[in-house]
């Protein structure tokens, strides 16, 4: 019996030394597994940051990239080319010269009874004009017509400026062969716009004498930026420049006034109200964009600015409309007799518009 209980006693403590080797090694093992899941979570971690980290590199590149290109499409001026058109229009003009007088007039008849829009007869001028030959200096005589001459001082800075204060030359973002300054006059800022006159249809001369009879008439009534004086001035080269000096309006374009403020339903209307205005005053805009509304805070006024219409190039009166029709109709005469290269860079322009051999969007 005794051997048999000191046998017992062993296997006992066998399996206490046995149980208390498996726990050990359980927890053991727990531990192991614990450390193994907090590095795993600890590499996971690292990794998703160094993801988010090649995220947001990818995204900061992907912005200076954008950056970049964005500042090189600013840098690039948007140039037009007009090669294609020119060539498609010599291509016609050369069918139409080998037509005997005959054909020509039924090509014409074909060409009038295909129906027009204001936008095609608007392409069909600029293509007459972009075809058109004939261009002729402006005398001393024509420019007296529009505006009043200025002797330049060559002692000035700006020569043809000399009589302003403060002339600064700035950036202009309207056209390339423009330059505009600021500049003060009787302790008033004031903004210039200038441009060569360089030689010009007779379209061009009309249209040119348009845009500032309007912008006058705009200028009288409050409804465009007021105009103080128009003049040129002819530049140590003999070119004769035009000079139009108007009031200096503090917040700029529609477009440069939302950038900072919200267009509320009271701004619309005054908007509404300048439109129906312009028209009463018979000056008829060929389109209203932001870039051609300017703004001017005034305090004392309800809604906290003032707005003015600034596309006078592009507008017509009705009188204009009426005359534009009427040398459109007195050029039939000309196919009484032979034609004239201008009669001829007007059918093509219109054979190319109504056609469809090139198509454009005002």
């Amino acid at each position: 019996m005794t051997n048999s209980k000191k046998s017992n006693k062993l296997l006992k403590k066998k399996i206490k030394k046995l149980k208390s080797k498996i726990r050990s090694i359980k927890q053991r093992n727990d531990m192991n597994n614990n450390n193994r899941n907090s590095n795993n979570n600890n590499n996971n971690n690292n990794r998703n940051s160094n993801n988010n980290n090649n995220n947001n590199n990818n995204n900061n590149n992907n912005n200076n990239n954008n950056t970049r290109n964005n500042n090189n499409s600013l840098k690039k001026k948007p140039t037009l080319n007009f090669r294609p058109v020119i060539k498609k229009f010599k291509t016609l003009k050369k069918k139409f010269n080998k037509m005997s007088f005959t054909q020509q007039k039924e090509f014409k008849e074909k060409l009038e009874g295909i129906p027009g829009t204001d936008d095609s007869s608007k392409l069909i001028n600029i293509l007459t004009e972009l075809f058109s030959k004939t261009t002729y200096k402006l005398s001393k005589k024509d420019l007296n017509k529009i505006a009043k001459e200025v002797i330049r001082d060559k002692s000035a800075q700006f020569p043809c400026l000399h009589k302003y204060k403060n002339v600064k030359l700035v950036e202009n973002r309207e056209s390339w062969q423009n330059e505009m300054f600021t500049a003060t006059r009787n302790n008033r800022e004031v903004f210039i716009k200038s441009r060569k006159i360089r030689p010009m249809t007779i379209f061009q001369q009309r249209r040119l004498e348009k845009e500032i009879r309007l912008g006058k008439l705009a200028s009288e009534k409050g409804l465009g930026p007021k105009i103080y004086n128009v003049f040129f001035c002819y530049d140590k080269n003999k070119i004769a420049k035009l000079y139009i000096v108007y009031q200096k309006i503090n917040s700029g374009s529609l477009r440069d006034w939302l950038q900072k403020n919200k267009l509320k339903l009271k701004h619309k209307k005054k908007i509404k109200r300048l439109i129906n205005r312009l028209y009463k005053n018979n000056i008829i805009p060929g389109y209203i964009s932001e870039n051609n509304i300017l703004v001017e805070s005034d305090p004392n006024d309800e809604t906290g600015v003032r707005f003015y219409f600034n596309d006078f190039k592009n507008s017509y009166s009705v009188k204009d409309l009426i005359q534009e029709k009427k040398s459109n109709s007195t050029q039939d005469l000309e196919w009484l007799g032979d034609m004239t290269e201008e009669n001829i860079s007007r059918l093509i322009s219109e054979q190319m518009v109504k056609k469809n051999k090139i198509k454009s969007k005002f």
